[in-house]
């Protein structure tokens, strides 16, 4: 397993803060590329930038988790909802709030990938990320971990007369480990893609985003991520029967991170750069070989990757 202390740098508990200063606890994100000290990226389900809608008073204030809900939709950005978004980093005695900056998001395959940034001014800094592998090649039975925030909470006390406003939060990290079922070919998906992998891990709401690791072999790897509890129980209720989903990583290729410009000791310079060119530069910790495997096809309203069948891992 990757190790605990380096599970606590990179998992992150994620929140919103609307403009009254009252702090809302969302779910899970884990760090993929430290960009430099001070910035990195992070992965996060698509659907827990939707429930900022919840929070805005948009929609109704359940998190939803079945499929009938998880319809494919477009939702309106933090930007629009005049919401702050942060992660809490934590190193040692030392914290900080990561803001996001940026974000790139496939609504689809339940996936986002989000920029975010720290203070100049704090001692938490960003110095290591978790290995990804976008390989979608999981086989049954292969013994996994979902780890996540699964009791994160907010709260919050506001004192207008005085300008007194207070948060207090609650984040137990949990790891729970299990199996995997079966790859999702069909639209039979959470939001009706291709890219999705069933496990008999329960998963619980705060753990939305965090990562599903694949413990086979002599490096643990990053998967794909916590999307949603699907089992049905004995009583034809949805959740925890025990049969989860969760999404493969390898649609994150193609998603562009708009706004984001970065500059290499050779001179080098990206802008808007893919993740899949951040794999190129040694940005992003991809475990195997990927170089001959992924390609990515862009249009104007669409992006599509793709993953050949005859990549070996290396």
């Amino acid at each position: 397993m990757i190790p605990k202390e380096q599970l606590v740098a990179c998992v992150l508990p994620m929140f919103g803060v609307t403009r009254d200063a009252i702090w809302h606890a969302i779910g899970t994100g884990f760090v993929i590329a430290r960009l430099d000290d001070r910035s990195a990226l992070v992965v996060t389900a698509a659907h827990n930038l939707q429930k900022l809608e919840d929070i805005a008073g948009r929609r109704s204030s359940s998190h939803a988790t079945t499929l009938e809900e998880f319809a494919p939709r477009a939702f309106k950005s933090w930007r629009e909802l005049q919401i702050d978004l942060h992660f809490l980093l934590r190193r040692g005695e030392e914290s900080a709030l990561a803001t996001v900056v940026g974000d790139a998001h496939f609504v689809d395959h339940d996936l986002a990938v989000l920029h975010v940034a720290v203070p100049p001014d704090t001692r938490a800094v960003f110095d290591t990320a978790l290995p990804i592998s976008l390989d979608p090649r999981v086989a049954p039975g292969t013994h996994i971990a979902a780890v996540g925030y699964a009791g994160i909470k907010a709260t919050s006390t506001q004192d207008y007369e005085h300008g007194d406003f207070r948060a207090s939060v609650r984040f137990p990290l949990e790891s729970r480990d299990g199996s995997a079922l079966a790859l999702v070919t069909d639209e039979l998906g959470i939001h009706r893609g291709r890219s999705g992998l069933m496990v008999d891990i329960p998963f619980d709401g705060g753990m939305s985003g965090g990562p599903v690791i694949e413990l086979r072999g002599t490096v643990p790897v990053v998967r794909a991520i916590v999307s949603a509890d699907v089992g049905e129980k004995p009583d034809g209720s949805v959740g925890s029967g025990v049969r989860s989903f969760a999404s493969l990583l390898l649609p994150i290729a193609g998603l562009r991170l708009r706004g984001l410009r970065l500059s290499f000791p050779d001179g080098a310079t990206l802008d808007e750069p893919s993740v899949l060119e951040l794999m190129y530069r040694g940005q992003v910790n991809h475990y195997g070989t990927f170089r001959d495997a992924i390609q990515v096809f862009e249009t104007d309203d669409k992006v599509t990757v793709m993953w050949s069948i005859e990549a070996q891992e290396g």
